[in-house]
Parts: structure tokens; sequence; C-alpha cells
């Protein structure tokens, strides 16, 4: 109706237009199924602005938020970064309009994710500075298909462990969004594990640049070993719930 929410609680007995009353009952049949609230409405806010996101892509969330910011204070000036599995691009974009003097790379192994992200680069003014490749991060050769060198690598990969994804093992709004963005494997370390290496052996990081993930809950401490194991040095940041949420891996000085 694009009524805000005083205008809403001031009216609340009024009858709604017929036309109204039935794309309601629509809306809340779909909800009362479990489909995320967030998908219904076809958009959802992150980092203060309004994405568009659809069953192609994760719901954007903030805990995420954290990550961003980060990559906000760290990138340093005229950077260049990709974001790995951008989804709806909610990283990507809150980071450039954010930080007017950089650029970015989105990647994504799903066509109709990247589709989401051009639409909302190009929403908030930031397409001129962000490129799109349609890409397997876990694929042998996926680093060729970046640009060298990176000041910074950012992602929030899937993470979660498969056994976590049974039906009935998670909250049922899950369930409506893309497996592969959640499927982390066995342990929910599979990314991780296949990225962290190649971004060290492959030279795509600038000197002293960083790589930035956002993990699951209890997964910290295993990615700054694999960081460790790599050469990189590692910190590690919490959200607002106070879960280890944000992994820094730094690249080594030559």
């Amino acid at each position: 109706l694009g009524w805000d929410m005083a205008r809403l609680l001031s009216r609340q007995t009024d009858i709604f237009p017929g036309e109204y009353e039935k794309m309601l009952g629509e809306m809340l049949a779909r909800r009362l199924a479990g489909e995320p609230l967030q998908y219904i409405l076809g958009e959802w806010e992150f980092y203060g602005l309004g994405f568009k996101v659809t069953p192609a892509c994760l719901i954007p969330r903030a805990d995420t938020e954290i990550t961003v910011s980060t990559a906000i204070k760290m990138l340093p000036v005229g950077a260049r970064f990709a974001d790995l599995g951008t989804g709806s691009g909610a990283i990507a974009v809150s980071v450039l309009k954010n930080r007017p003097d950089v650029t970015a790379v989105a990647v994504d192994i799903s066509s109709a994710a990247l589709e989401v992200a051009r639409f909302n680069a190009a929403q908030h003014g930031t397409g001129g500075r962000i490129g799109f490749i349609h890409a397997d991060m876990l694929a042998d050769d996926f680093f060729d298909s970046l640009p060298h060198p990176l000041d910074a690598i950012i992602s929030n990969p899937p993470y979660i462990p498969k056994s976590d994804l049974l039906p009935g093992a998670v909250q049922p709004e899950l369930n409506f969004e893309p497996r592969g963005a959640l499927d982390g494997g066995d342990d929910g370390l599979d990314f991780y594990r296949s990225l962290i290496p190649r971004a060290a052996e492959t030279g795509v990081l600038t000197d002293g640049g960083f790589v930035l993930f956002e993990v699951g809950a209890g997964e910290a401490c295993a990615v700054a070993r694999m960081g460790a194991d790599a050469g990189f040095s590692s910190e590690i940041l919490c959200d607002l719930g106070g879960i280890e949420r944000t992994v820094i891996l730094f690249a080594a000085l030559t």
C-alpha cells in the first residue's frame, strides 16, 4: 500500500480495497507455508540499503554486516576487491556505496543470482565500479578467472554442515533458500579448505593484501588454522551477538 507504520496503525480497522485484500491473502498463505518474508516482499534492508532478493540468492542477514564494516575500514585507497559468492550483491554493493574510491568484481556460480546482483548494483549507483564473473569457486582454474592483483578477497561462502541441512534439522525458512549457497560440505569447511591455499599460492593478492571471510558459529578457529598453514596471519572478530563471525587472513609482506 505504500503506507508507513504510523498510518497503518492509525487505520488498522479500515477495510482494504478488494485487490489488496486478495494480494494480502496470497502473501499470508505463502508465509504460513514457511516461505521467508523477504522473498514474499521481494526486497530486504541490509547495511542501510534496500536490496532486491529472490529465491536465487541468500537473504542478506545482519550477521554479515561486521564483514562489510570491516572491509570498508580496511580497504586501502583505490583498492580492488573480489566478492566471492556474491548472491544478491549485498556485500559488494554495500562496500562500494560506502567507499566510492574502490572497485570490485562479484563472482557467483548462479547466473540468476548474478542478475539480481547486477540489478542491485545499478539500483544503488555502483554498477560502473563492479564487474561480474560467472564461475565455480571450487573449480581448479577458478583463480585464473579473477583479475590480478587484488587488494582483498571478501566472501560469505556456504558454511553450514551438510547434516545440519537435513529435513527437520533447520528452521523451515532455510528450505526456501538456494541449497548451493548453504551447503559447506560434511563439516561446513569445504570452501575455506579450497580457497585459502589457492589464494596464497596463486599470487592473486597484492603485497599486504587480505582475505575476509564470514564463518559459521564454531568455525573461526579452524579457518584461522587453515590460514596459518597457508602462510597467513589472522584476526577473528565477533558479530553483535558475540559469535566469532569474521576471520581476517593477512598475506605476509615481502
